[in-house]
């Protein structure tokens, strides 16, 4: 973020030190002697009942001098124009500009982490694609705070709404949603130097903890996030309860086959147009291994985040504290 191709005195970083027991501080304090324009806040204890994550970004808006802030964790990689990129989209009414992340080559410890890791990475990308679809229709279904522009004010004016403090999850899915409610423009970035890049979690297990923990809040949304994840729900809890059905009839296996066609064609156009517009590449037999698994995965993880919970850095949730 230091180098980036922007001036230096147009822009501040802050960086939340959440109780961190390694050298973070000392590090960040080090950095802070020759990088002119960053500021650190250091958090020792979080409030009962508050998410920290939340906490944590809470206070860095507190103290932000800019009217906008570009939000982004610690384990990303931004390209040296991911600021300009940004810069030519912001005016007065935006309440929200979204922008792509994508995971990080990483060296693959065998051909199996490999298949399902670039499996994920489809399935990810696609929790990006489809709101920012929403978003060119000024719907605020969700958000990624890895790489996500907001105005300032939608903290200052509407914090209790836009953070909702007690659920675990949803920094970035609320704020959207709040953007809209209010009247605010909101903006995909589909630059492609404004993609950032950040490192995927490294087993199956942490994959499903961290959906379940993002799923978490979808009963929690706006009315437009409802009326599109109820149907979605229904149609996935379909396709993947008619297997069992076949036994009984096996005529099934004819609608099966229609549904899940269906499905495939339709994330097929959708998925392989958003790759284009970023200018990245369609991994095509990826994305069919991972349409075979997609449906009963989503609901597993959704089933698993509302009602029994997740992990999250060495604790357990539900989806409030």
């Amino acid at each position: 973020v230091a180098k980036q191709n922007y001036p230096r005195q147009n822009y501040e970083t802050v960086v939340a030190n959440d109780r961190s027991t390694d050298r973070t501080g000392d590090i960040l304090a080090e950095l802070c002697t020759t990088i002119s324009n960053l500021r650190v806040i250091t958090i020792e204890q979080v409030p009962d009942g508050v998410s920290p994550k939340k906490h944590a970004l809470l206070m860095t808006v507190k103290i932000a001098k800019s009217d906008f802030i570009l939000s982004t964790d610690a384990d990303c990689v931004h390209q040296p124009d991911w600021l300009s990129s940004y810069a030519g989209l912001i005016n007065e009414n935006v309440g929200v500009v979204q922008g792509m992340t994508v995971f990080k080559t990483i060296g693959y410890r065998s051909k199996w982490e490999k298949t399902w890791q670039k499996m994920q990475a489809i399935e990810f990308d696609s929790l990006q694609l489809i709101p920012a679809g929403a978003i060119g229709h000024n719907i605020g279904l969700s958000g990624v705070g890895t790489n996500l522009l907001f105005a300032r004010e939608l903290y200052t004016k509407y914090e209790e709404e836009t953070l909702r403090k007690n659920i675990v999850s949803g920094d970035d899915f609320f704020i959207v949603q709040m953007a809209q409610k209010y009247g605010y423009q909101l903006k995909f970035n589909l630059a492609p130097e404004s993609i950032v890049e950040t490192y995927p979690v490294r087993t199956i297990r942490a994959v499903i903890d961290q959906r379940a923990r993002w799923g978490s809040k979808a009963t929690k949304g706006s009315t437009d996030v409802l009326q599109v994840t109820i149907p979605i729900f229904i149609y996935y809890l379909g396709l993947s309860l008619y297997p069992l059905l076949i036994f009984i009839n096996p005529v099934i296996v004819f609608y099966l086959i229609l549904f899940w066609s269906c499905k495939t064609i339709l994330d097929w156009i959708y998925l392989s147009t958003g790759y284009r517009l970023l200018k990245l590449n369609f991994p095509l037999g990826y994305f069919l291994l991972m349409e075979i698994v997609h449906t009963p995965y989503i609901i597993y993880c959704l089933i698993k985040g509302v009602l029994v919970g997740f992990n999250w850095k060495g604790k357990h949730y539900s989806v409030e504290i």
